[in-house]
């Protein structure tokens, strides 16, 4: 199925890459590029996007303003990050705001148009390098609180599924409950959580990895043969 991408950047490489290259072509109808909010909007790079990608070094916009934006306008397209580890604080922000994943910069457009393709079909909103750069960061800076504590146990497996990639229909299967009783379930983790959305919800599970010792974080459609294990 053929994806439209609208992508917001001003970095003339990322953007030579991303645009220029038939891989991508292939599998965008007129992915284009603008350098700033303001141009995007009244171009309507956004109109009927199914992605938009936003790079969290744009400058002269904070990542987390123009996702702010793009919701009052009423734009619904899915919104992915280019990010890097040290833009991890704007990532945290712009999920806050209603960004719905993450994906590595500097990462191959063949690589990321399987993301986006997976992620279309319910795959994880955030694939395993940036998983390990969540990990690493909590590790090394800690946290102030603890919500998962608010969570039941069918809570904390279900948001260990989430953590994992996993669709709700699957997650469903793996517990053996019913596809509306997952729903329920994930209405009342986003509130305890204060989360809205999947990316912001696995990122605060990942937040307490460092207080459940030396553990990998198995990830659905990771290399990681662990990642199919039940």
């Amino acid at each position: 199925m053929t994806l439209k991408i609208a992508l917001l950047t001003d970095d003339g490489a990322l953007k030579r890459t991303l645009v220029g290259r038939a891989s991508v072509r292939r599998m965008a109808v007129g992915l284009s590029g603008c350098s700033t909010m303001e141009m995007a909007l009244l171009d309507g790079q956004f109109d009927g996007a199914d992605f938009i990608l936003i790079d969290t070094d744009l400058a002269g916009d904070s990542t987390h303003e123009c996702i702010q934006r793009l919701r009052a306008r009423g734009v619904r397209s899915k919104v992915i990050l280019l990010a890097q580890p040290r833009d991890l604080e704007h990532v945290f922000r712009a999920f806050q705001a209603g960004a719905d994943g993450c994906f590595p910069k500097d990462e191959s457009p063949q690589t990321l148009r399987k993301f986006l393709r997976d992620f279309r079909q319910g795959g994880a909103p955030i694939p395993p390098r940036v998983v390990q750069w969540i990990v690493s960061y909590f590790q090394k800076n800690g946290k102030k609180n603890d919500p998962m504590a608010l969570l039941t146990r069918r809570e904390n497996e279900i948001l260990e599924w989430l953590a994992k990639g996993c669709p709700d229909k699957q997650i469903a299967r793996h517990l053996t409950i019913a596809l509306t009783t997952v729903n329920d379930h994930l209405k009342s983790i986003y509130r305890k959580l204060g989360v809205h959305s999947r990316a912001e919800a696995v990122a605060k599970y990942l937040s307490r990895v460092d207080d459940m010792g030396p553990r990998t974080v198995p990830v659905h459609g990771s290399s990681d043969k662990r990642s199919g294990s039940n």
